[in-house]
């Protein structure tokens, strides 16, 4: 997948300064299913006809659930081959740490999926924004987690993912 289809996707999904994440899943061609008997929070797979499946635990809140589908959107993007073999989990542990690797290809470019430019810019520059947007508000009416939100990395590290997107390893 390259960079143009990526970033004109999130273009497209672009509603009143949300991004449509299930419309972002569509042009993906992943499914989005719940599991009560899931044990881990979410994961991503090759389900049927070699279609990925996004699998959440159908008891995790909403902030979560949305959290872990644009990043498991992300890793799907940017490692394939590793969803289609093996698949990925995200437990407890792995959203407890999201913070810790926000400036991760797959956080930048999972952030980039959630939040449009100029919002990531205001949450970013909240000094330079002052007035413009309530974070505390943002934060709280947000489909996402709190964590997640306090990852979003402005200007040079997105431009760099962007830019970079190509020479990403491809054997992942």
């Amino acid at each position: 997948m390259d960079s143009l289809f990526v970033k004109d996707m999130i273009k497209k999904n672009i509603i009143d300064d949300h991004i449509n994440i299930m419309g972002i899943a569509k042009s993906l061609g992943i499914q989005i299913t719940l599991d009560e008997q899931l044990t881990d929070l979410a994961t991503i797979r090759t389900g049927i006809e070699n279609k990925p499946v996004i699998t959440l635990r159908a008891d995790s809140d909403k902030q979560t659930k949305y959290t872990l589908m644009v990043i498991a959107m992300a890793d799907y993007i940017l490692t394939p081959k590793k969803v289609k073999t093996t698949g990925i989990s995200y437990d407890l542990f792995f959203v407890d740490d999201i913070f810790a690797h926000r400036q991760s290809y797959q956080m930048l470019l999972a952030t980039r999926l959630a939040f449009p430019e100029p919002i990531i810019k205001q949450l970013c520059n909240q000094h330079l924004y002052s007035g413009i947007l309530d974070y505390a508000k943002f934060v709280a009416e947000s489909n996402y987690l709190s964590t997640f939100i306090r990852s979003c990395i402005d200007d040079s590290a997105a431009l760099f993912l962007v830019k970079n997107f190509a020479d990403l390893p491809q054997n992942s």
